[in-house]
């Protein structure tokens, strides 16, 4: 691969246009269609959003949505190339899939990281056979399959396009920060901020 094939100037532009049509959709959504739905505003102590926020998580969102999309046009003609198994596509989609943003307790994201190492960790130290147990509870738990089934796909996707596409080490960092931010952005479109309950 001798060419960068990531582009600035489409990002930048289809990501402003996405930006506003997301803004827009949650800002409607978060004034006039809230009595609709106020479960979804409201669930797990969500408090609604503020339209600062919403116009700062659906940049985020639209910008990494545009990177995205530019990446998978330009690459689109050799897509076997760009998904052909690697092994630093699939660590790097590990981490970025452990590090996914999921919810937000106050504007902190939890993550499937925060939640594995929650459910390994204890006050007294955890003996090898503790250990077996917990990991085989892990099976049964909906984390682990969203994990497994939804977040590590769709993050080797990311960053299949990201290795692929771009030559630079420095931009495919810019790019993977990039695509981690835009998922704090649906995270708070999504969700919104949950109170931490002590």
């Amino acid at each position: 691969m001798s060419t960068i094939r990531y582009t600035v100037r489409p990002a930048l532009r289809l990501g402003a246009i996405l930006s506003i049509l997301i803004a827009t959709f949650f800002l409607v959504f978060d004034t006039e269609a809230r009595g609709l739905f106020p479960e979804i505003r409201r669930w797990g102590g969500a408090r609604p959003n503020h339209p600062i926020a919403i116009l700062i998580a659906s940049a985020l969102l639209g910008m990494g949505l545009g990177s995205l999309a530019v990446l998978f046009w330009a690459n689109r003609s050799r897509a076997c190339a760009v998904f052909r198994l690697n092994t630093a596509r699939v660590l790097s989609a590990f981490v970025l899939a452990l590090c996914v943003p999921l919810v937000l307790v106050g504007p902190m994201p939890f993550t499937f990281l925060g939640l594995f190492s929650v459910h390994f960790s204890g006050q007294s130290p955890v003996t090898i056979s503790e250990l077996v147990w917990r990991f085989s509870t892990l099976f049964q738990e909906w984390p682990f399959w969203a994990f497994i089934f939804v977040a590590l796909p769709v993050a080797y996707v990311f960053s299949s396009l990201i290795i692929s596409g771009v030559q630079s080490r420095l931009v495919r960092v810019l790019l993977f920060g990039q695509v981690w931010l835009a998922t704090y952005g649906a995270a708070i479109l999504l969700f919104g901020f949950h109170r931490m309950v002590m």
